[in-house]
Order: C-alpha cells, then structure tokens, then sequence
C-alpha cells in the first residue's frame, strides 16, 4: 500500500480525520527541482521531507510518521 495512503487511513481510524499535506518549498530550476512538503497529522505532529517531485517528498514524510508511529506504539 502507498505510503501516504496508509497513514491516512490509519489516522482516519485512529482520529476520525484527514492528514493534511502542503508544499512548504521548491527550490532549483524547473527541469530539476527540490521540493519540499509537510504533512500534519491530527495530534498536532509534523512530517517534512523533500524529493524531486511532489509525490516523492509525500511519501517520505509519510513514510517517516509511519516509522514514527510505530515506534511510538512499542
């Protein structure tokens, strides 16, 4: 399962509501750009990562809240 789609259904489950994702950078010129993105969970807690593209830096910082959560959970 996608990333970015696994912690908002888990989140959806856990707290009745949606993460919510933005743009928050792009750097470097158009044909090779560095995005940034962050993703806010429903706790409050803040994901960022960057990527080529917006896709990419999403599912890192999803990525990241997963390993997070799951470590949070232990």
């Amino acid at each position: 399962m996608n990333p970015i789609t696994e912690l908002a259904e888990l989140m959806q489950k856990m707290h009745g509501e949606n993460i919510e994702t933005r743009v928050i950078a792009k750097r470097g010129p158009d044909h090779c750009p560095t995005i940034t993105v962050e993703i806010a969970l429903p706790t409050g807690d803040t994901f960022t990562a960057e990527g080529g593209n917006q896709k990419e830096a999403k599912q890192k910082a999803a990525l990241e809240a997963l390993k997070q959560l799951n470590t949070s959970a232990e």
